[in-house]
């Protein structure tokens, strides 16, 4: 057995790596995940984890990041300082170079406040990345959150009988022991999503009117 003691500073350094690694990762899935409406209504997942969860371990990486890069100036300070004082004078040698981070600072800034090009163009890809996973049109919800609604409001707006929905759902192997029930919560009962529930009930939705002749 090692008799080595902790080192903080090192401990720190790899917590930094790891959790910029993890930034890294899931800032890109985020970035080309269907939008919330898709990924919730299909139970969207990436690698066996949905949404939610991705977005969790991102929102964690950047916490252990920041508190990570506090530690490290913790253990640095003095050098640190010393460092800069160091440098100042140096610094101001390369004026330009200044000049010119700054101004790319302003136009990172900007661009996100103004949606500018040509900054726009990486949000626009995004946007049709996101917009790709629709491939249909059952993968869109009936209105936002439908899955979140219970059962009664949600066959309600879609003007399905509710007590034929039951039976079907129950036909279908679905556990509703009230129409209080949300979607996601049935859907749970069964390990599908929001749409598996809409897809067996449907078919009872009224049908729409003909159109009658000469109408427009």
């Amino acid at each position: 057995m090692s008799n080595r003691k902790w080192s903080g500073r090192a401990f720190t350094s790899l917590c930094s790596l790891v959790s910029f690694i993890l930034l890294c990762l899931t800032g890109t899935i985020l970035y080309i995940e269907p939008h919330g409406r898709v990924a919730y209504w299909t139970k969207w997942n990436f690698f066996g984890l949905e949404k939610d969860q991705w977005g969790n371990i991102h929102i964690f990486s950047g916490l252990l990041f920041i508190v990570a890069g506090g530690f490290h100036l913790y253990y640095n300070w003095k050098p640190l300082i010393k460092y800069l004082s160091g440098k100042i004078e140096t610094a101001l040698r390369y004026k330009r170079e200044l000049v010119i981070s700054s101004l790319i600072f302003l136009w990172i800034v900007v661009s996100g406040i103004w949606s500018l090009p040509p900054l726009v163009y990486v949000t626009d890809l995004g946007e049709t990345i996101k917009n790709s996973w629709v491939t249909s049109s059952e993968l869109e919800p009936p209105f936002g959150h439908a899955e979140l609604v219970s059962l009664k409001i949600f066959c309600k707006k879609q003007r399905i009988p509710l007590d034929q929905a039951m039976a079907e759902l129950r036909k279908a192997g679905f556990k509703v022991n009230t129409s209080d029930i949300t979607l996601v919560e049935i859907a749970d009962s069964k390990g599908t999503s929001g749409m598996g529930v809409y897809e067996v009930i449907k078919k009872l939705e009224p049908k729409p009117e003909a159109m009658k002749p000469g109408t427009v």
